[in-house]
């Protein structure tokens, strides 16, 4: 059950930190 859920995890860490430097890099741009 934990394996899972880590796997879980380390899969959504990679993308979700993409997506919040697509953000920042975003809002540079804007400003």
């Amino acid at each position: 059950m934990s394996d899972s859920v880590l796997r879980t995890r380390s899969a959504m860490g990679p993308s979700a930190s993409i997506i919040h430097f697509l953000h920042a890099l975003i809002a540079e741009l804007r400003s």
